[in-house]
């Protein structure tokens, strides 16, 4: 006769090794079993590092890094003034890597809303940053 083990709710204590130990009545058999369960926290993405305000010369650049921290690892997506930053400025004067995001040779015309995107399956936030160019 086989018996089952059920884990409900699963929370993060659940996680551990777990043994099972069978025994034939008749034959006095015995069988061991060993099983080892992970279990993964669901964490919604929360800022580690955020852009800040920035006042910059004509012409000046600026780098603003973004890290965030979940699980799974949250994906950074940058906007300027709302936008995609590729329509918004070219990519000489523009550069993005992952979290970091670099504006060069700033005219006045520049001065904008930096916006921080960072989403997981489990969440979404975002941080904003003003580059003010003067």
């Amino acid at each position: 006769m086989g018996t089952m083990l059920e884990i409900n709710p699963v929370t993060i204590e659940s996680d551990g090794e777990y043994r099972c130990q069978g025994t034939n009545e008749v034959t006095k058999n015995t069988v061991n079993s060993q099983f080892t369960v992970h279990v993964r926290e669901n964490i919604r993405p929360k800022f580690v590092e955020k852009p800040e305000d920035i006042t910059v010369p004509v012409n000046g650049s600026v780098t603003f890094r973004c890290t965030a921290t979940g699980d799974p690892q949250p994906k950074i997506r940058w906007t300027i003034n709302g936008e995609d930053p590729s329509s918004y400025l070219d990519g000489v004067r523009k550069v993005l890597h992952g979290n970091t995001m670099q504006l060069n040779n700033l005219t006045i015309k520049d001065s904008a809303v930096i916006q921080c995107n960072a989403s997981n399956k489990f969440g979404y936030a975002f941080t904003n940053a003003y580059v003010n160019v003067c």
